[in-house]
């Protein structure tokens, strides 16, 4: 799954962890492992969402919960 995480990051640029979750069906918490990986090699950012749901670095629905960013 590490793979399509990044594969899919790097065309969206941005993504829930929601959504990652559903389209992956996986639960969120093997999601946000495979996550720490990027996170760690500098690649992800993640951020928690704000209530006014500016989380989204521009434009995105962030499912209330936070959001990661592909930054490579």
């Amino acid at each position: 799954m590490k793979e399509e995480l990044r594969q899919y990051l790097v065309e969206n640029r941005t993504a829930s962890l929601a959504e990652l979750s559903r389209l992956f069906g996986s639960e969120q918490e093997s999601v946000r492992r495979h996550l720490q990986e990027w996170i760690d090699a500098g690649c992800v950012r993640r951020k928690e969402a704000d209530p006014f749901g500016k989380a989204c670095f521009g434009s995105c629905s962030t499912d209330g919960d936070e959001v990661y960013h592909w930054e490579c």
